[in-house]
C-alpha cells in the first residue's frame, strides 16, 4: 500500500471504539479481582474489535482495487497494525508501568493504584503508539 489506509473517519482507529481493543489488557490489570469469565469476556471483546477492524480494512481493500493483491495487502497492513498497536506495544508499556508503580509505591498504598496507573497509561499512550505504528508501516510495509 502506498499510502496510509486510515482516514480521519475511521471508526475503528479514530473513535471511542479504539478503546475496545484494550479491554483485554485492562481486565488483566485487575485479574486478581475479576472472575475468569469476566477476563475471558474482555479478551473476546478485544479480539472481536481487532478482527472487525481487519475484516473491514480487507473488504475495503478489495472494493478499492477489485483485486486479490489489494485485499491481501489491506489484510496484512491491518493485521500488522493491530498486532503492534493493540497488543504488543501497549501490553509491554502497561505491564512495565504497572510493575514499576508497584515497586515505587509503599506497601500501604491501595492495591488498585498500580492497575489504575496502568489504565491511565493506556489512555495517555494510545494515540502516540498508534501514530508510531503508522509511521513504521509507512516506511516499511506500505511502501511495497
Amino acid at each position: 500500500m502506498k499510502s496510509n489506509p486510515v482516514t480521519e473517519k475511521d471508526p475503528f482507529r479514530n473513535s471511542i471504539l479504539r478503546l475496545l481493543g484494550y479491554a483485554g489488557i485492562a481486565a488483566q490489570l485487575f485479574s486478581y479481582t475479576l472472575s475468569r469469565r469476566t477476563v475471558g469476556i474482555s479478551q473476546t471483546i478485544s479480539t472481536s474489535y481487532v478482527l472487525s477492524d481487519i475484516a473491514t480494512k480487507t473488504l475495503n481493500g478489495y472494493r478499492g482495487n477489485q483485486q486479490t493483491g489489494g485485499c491481501l495487502m489491506a489484510f496484512i497492513d491491518a493485521a500488522v497494525w493491530q498486532t503492534f498497536a493493540t497488543y504488543m506495544i501497549p501490553r509491554f508499556a502497561v505491564t512495565g508501568v504497572t510493575r514499576l508503580s508497584r515497586e515505587i509505591l509503599t506497601p500501604t498504598s491501595h492495591s488498585h493504584t498500580p492497575p489504575l496507573i496502568g489504565l491511565f497509561t493506556i489512555l495517555v499512550l494510545s494515540k502516540p503508539i498508534d501514530n508510531t505504528v503508522d509511521l513504521f508501516l509507512d516506511s516499511t510495509l506500505r511502501k511495497l
